[in-house]
């Protein structure tokens, strides 16, 4: 919850002159924390050169499979069209992306076959029965005003290819609808206007994941919902598990600090790792100009 804040010189502004001591350990704080964002940038850049080449060797997804993966995976497809014979009209796949769908409950379960099938089974329940109306199901006249408000926008491409959808909190009044309309409003969003951004013509993670940016400039108490943001960590750790490529969290204030601990508590560290808290300038080192929102 580190704020940066612009200060006087104390040339005019009455402020205490500071010792030469005092001096030379602020640049040095200075100096540290320049060469800290100067190396996560150059890793940044340095990762966005070489993701063309990741792309087509990336373990876990296909074409990068070792002969053992192929055949858990081809276990685990036929026990997961056992259980499931719609597994396909479920998620709302062709045929030809359920070895693509199996892999994602495989790599979040790290290979472990019975705890991957048993995450699946739970999704699928889930989508069916949900709001006891089914994912599948949800219209958009049964959220529509929630729709209406823009807190979900869907901006371009990143620097490394992924779609870029900005949630604008500030936009979010806590209690100002149902939770079942926000829900619904949620899922149906996730389901009709992002997961079809996602990049299937790509191998590899970028063909699966998104980036995702929340600018928390604007945001204030009233925004704060706790509920809503729990049910949207639970679901993205749940039922669209490696759909994460990056969220960058812009310009977080201090009142965000219990919601995050909150969140973050509710996460695989895997996922917590990719989350970054970033100042508005840091957005140009992972979005192109024509990405980049302002509110």
């Amino acid at each position: 919850w580190y704020q940066r804040r612009v200060h006087g010189d104390g040339a005019n502004d009455g402020a205490p002159k500071l010792s030469r001591t005092s001096s030379l350990r602020t640049d040095s704080r200075r100096s540290l924390a320049l060469t800290s964002n100067k190396r996560r940038s150059e890793s940044f850049r340095t990762s966005s050169r070489t993701s063309v080449k990741a792309e087509t060797h990336s373990p876990g997804y296909l074409g990068s499979l070792t002969k053992e993966q192929e055949d858990v995976l081809r276990r685990f497809r036929q026990r997961s069209l056992r259980e499931c014979p719609h597994l396909a009209e479920c998620f709302r796949i062709p045929e030809s992306e359920i070895d693509r769908q199996c892999l994602r409950w495989l790599r979040m379960q790290k290979w472990n076959e019975q705890a991957a099938l048993e995450a699946l089974r739970k999704a699928v329940h889930w989508r069916d029965d949900f709001q006891g109306i089914g994912v599948n199901n949800i219209t958009e006249e049964m959220c529509k005003s929630e729709l209406s408000k823009g807190k979900m926008v869907f901006n371009g491409y990143s620097l490394t290819g992924l779609p870029v959808f900005w949630f604008l909190p500030h936009l979010h009044i806590r209690g100002q609808s149902p939770q079942k309309e926000v829900e619904l409003a949620a899922i149906y969003a996730l389901e009709r206007h992002i997961t079809p951004k996602l990049q299937k013509h790509l191998s590899g993670p970028r063909g699966e994941t998104m980036a995702f940016v929340a600018d928390l400039a604007k945001l204030s108490s009233r925004n704060l919902d706790k509920d809503g943001l729990k049910f949207l960590a639970e679901t993205f750790r749940d039922y669209y598990p490696e759909t994460l490529g990056v969220a960058l969290v812009v310009d977080s204030p201090w009142i965000f600090k219990s919601v995050w601990i909150m969140i973050k508590g509710l996460l695989d560290p895997v996922t917590v790792s990719k989350i970054q808290f970033i100042s508005r300038q840091e957005l140009s080192e992972y979005l192109p100009p024509e990405s980049i929102m302002t509110i």
